[in-house]
């Protein structure tokens, strides 16, 4: 039988430690009680609530940790809503959480998501839904699955004033990337900062509205994207060796993720744009290290 489950958030157990820790102060959600868990299925959801979030640092990062027991998969699709009070709407995030520590028959599985105080809107008050995408299985929830991250002085090279859009300060080394026309001209990145440009005309095609750029990665590694749109708003979305999307965030003006990599190849960036008529820019800021802190 499914019955709503509802938990205030009375104390904060150990989590993996970024810049200022900010736990929820109350947990609820539609699915099976155990405890202090909730076992939340496809039919169900799992709802957070932030209300005391300091007002410093203009970056912040989300650690969703989950339990599965066995059979477990190689990865955890999951679909986030994030609000604030400002916004008129929620934010949807798809993210494929993946294998992190295993206890038994059970594996914790986990993924951190960025997020930029000035495009949420975010004052002192977030809400976060979770909902299963993987047909069959249940995951445990708790308390202390959802975890936000202040990031201490993140983006001090990038300033941005005006409205709706804004003017960005790139470091000097940032290298402008070469227009590609649809998916078979691929760049490969390293890591570091770039300039592209998404609509520029192009003699014998229309306005591209898409970018397509690719990092080779070995599993392990964890890749860090960072992107500002400089003109209208860009989605950022990133697919694995064989295609498959493995993350899709809808256009903003500010966006990031953090992916750790399961398989060795050419991993895919798409950089979309909304406003591709004029020639919608962006920077973004491109990092791989061995694994999460």
């Amino acid at each position: 039988m499914r019955v709503a489950f509802l938990l205030t958030m009375l104390a904060a157990t150990a989590v993996p430690t970024w810049g200022e820790l900010v736990f929820p102060d109350a947990f609820w959600g539609e699915g099976r009680p155990a405890g202090e868990h909730l076992w939340v299925d496809t039919g169900g959801w799992a709802r957070w609530e932030f209300q005391r979030v300091p007002p410093t640092g203009h970056q912040l990062s989300l650690d969703i940790m989950v339990w599965l027991r066995d059979p477990t998969p190689q990865e955890l699709p999951v679909c986030l809503r994030v609000s604030t009070p400002s916004l008129d709407y929620w934010r949807s995030l798809y993210v494929s959480l993946l294998p992190w520590q295993r206890s038994g028959s059970a594996v914790l599985y986990r993924a951190r998501v960025w997020f930029f105080r000035r495009e949420l809107r975010l004052g002192s008050r977030l809400s976060l839904l979770l909902i299963p995408q993987l047909g069959g299985l249940a995951v445990s929830v708790s308390r202390t699955s959802a975890v936000l991250a202040i990031a201490e002085g993140g983006g001090g090279t990038t300033s941005v004033s005006g409205q709706g859009g804004g003017v960005v300060q790139s470091p000097p080394q940032a290298r402008w990337l070469p227009e590609t026309i649809g998916t078979r001209q691929r760049i490969y990145l390293s890591p570091g900062v770039y300039l592209g440009e998404v609509g520029a005309v192009v003699p014998g095609h229309y306005p591209d509205r898409e970018d397509w750029l690719r990092v080779n990665l070995l599993p392990g590694q964890v890749l860090r994207v960072s992107l500002v749109s400089l003109h209208g708003e860009c989605g950022l979305a990133l697919y694995d060796p064989s295609g498959r999307p493995r993350v899709v965030m809808e256009p903003s003006s500010r966006l990031g993720l953090e992916y750790r990599a399961t398989q060795r190849g050419a991993w895919q960036l798409r950089v979309r744009c909304t406003q591709p008529a004029g020639g919608a820019r962006y920077r973004l800021e491109v990092a791989i290290d061995g694994g999460l802190p």
